[in-house]
């Protein structure tokens, strides 16, 4: 049971990264900056909110992506947003996050239909078998 916890310094402040970027209107680049980033931290500063990101590759910054985040979290947040974001190694992100959850809703679901008693009576009465693959979670 593989979940990804995101841990960063919030200092106080709901700042959920993965919920929090399923949440903005992105689009894109910026869409995937956003997913594929890490937060840091995210913290006062002055009237502003410093958000600090790690990011993969440098190329997600291209084309004013980092300036449209900061424009969506500003608008989220109701107060200006200053987005500090450094190219790095990221671990946990929000597509990762997506990525254990989808891993574990497949999971459930295969042992769902494994565990079922109708199914279970087909394989052992009549020699079925689940083609591997076959399972999807809805």
């Amino acid at each position: 049971e593989a979940k990804i916890e995101v841990v960063a310094d919030t200092g106080g402040i709901d700042c959920d990264w993965p919920q929090l970027v399923r949440q903005l209107p992105l689009r894109g680049v910026v869409h995937q900056l956003a997913m594929q980033s890490e937060l840091l931290s995210c913290r006062e500063d002055g009237q502003a909110l410093l958000i600090q990101i790690r990011v993969p590759v440098d190329t997600l910054l291209s084309a004013g992506s980092s300036d449209k985040l900061a424009a969506a979290l500003t608008a989220h947040y109701g107060r200006p947003v200053r987005l500090d974001a450094t190219i790095g190694a990221v671990r946990r992100t929000a597509h990762a996050a997506d990525l254990a959850d989808q891993a574990e809703r497949q999971r459930l679901a295969e042992r769902t239909l494994q565990d079922d008693p109708f199914v279970q009576t087909l394989m052992r009465d009549f020699g079925a078998t689940i083609v591997p693959g076959s399972i999807r979670p809805v």
